[in-house]
């Protein structure tokens, strides 16, 4: 299993079968189970402070936008919790990530418009250099929205759609550890790329404009690093 469905676990969203396969790493794991005491812990400081703060609300007579600041402030809380506490995620374990987070997850903003999500990332505040939002339409790629990455290092994840249905993630960090090794390696227009893939997932990291970033979906390697030249290709001229 891996640290990041902590909390889906913690939610209940997760399917019966990977719930069981999280249970058991639970159980044999001490550091597994802090994290998630960690993440109720905060979940219910999160409700407890909103309970205090927003009197008005309780006066309405509906009841859904409490039920609704209260999953917010749950969200809060288990955003805080991954970012202290779960592991920087190398080119290896960066699977884990594209594997658990989607357009469904907490925190996902849902936009067509390149200079909004800049600018929600900014807002959560993520320097302007790692804010970027890439154009990858000349990859028939359609932007479908983004999200901060979690986990302890300053990162964003930005997700884009091909006309077949494939959805594919670019990450970029300020900084990201070396691990594991490539099933290949380019060098396209002096940019080094290495390939990765495990599972369904495949991945290349390269870095451009000082930041790590990675190019993931579904797909075998060959069709990420082919869309990956393109687009160097296409940006060098």
């Amino acid at each position: 299993m891996s640290r990041w469905q902590l909390p889906s676990h913690v939610r209940g969203d997760l399917s019966p079968a990977v719930r069981g396969e999280v249970d058991a790493a639970l159980a044999a794991d001490a550091s597994l189970r802090a994290d998630r005491e960690r993440i109720l812990a905060l979940d219910a400081l999160a409700k407890q402070a909103l309970r205090r703060t927003a009197p008005p609300m309780t006066r309405r007579r509906s009841t859904a936008a409490w039920g609704v600041a209260l999953g917010f402030a749950a969200a809060a809380g288990l955003v805080l919790v991954l970012r202290a506490s779960a592991p920087a995620p190398d080119e290896v374990a960066l699977v884990d990530v594209a594997s658990a987070v989607s357009p469904k997850s907490q925190g996902f903003v849902a936009t067509h418009d390149a200079g909004a999500l800049m600018g929600t990332f900014m807002k959560e505040g993520i320097g302007p250099n790692l804010a970027m939002v890439g154009d990858l339409s000349g990859l028939g790629m359609e932007l479908e929205g983004g999200m901060v990455a979690p986990g302890p290092r300053a990162g964003t994840i930005v997700f884009y759609r091909t006309p077949d249905g494939v959805l594919w993630q670019c990450h970029m960090y300020e900084e990201l550890g070396r691990g594991g090794i490539p099933v290949e390696e380019r060098v396209v227009r002096g940019v080094r790329m290495r390939a990765f893939t495990r599972g369904a997932m495949s991945w290349v990291v390269w870095e451009e404009n000082g930041l790590v970033c990675v190019l993931a979906a579904e797909v075998g390697p060959d069709a990420v690093l082919a869309a990956l030249t393109k687009k160097i290709e296409a940006s060098r001229g």
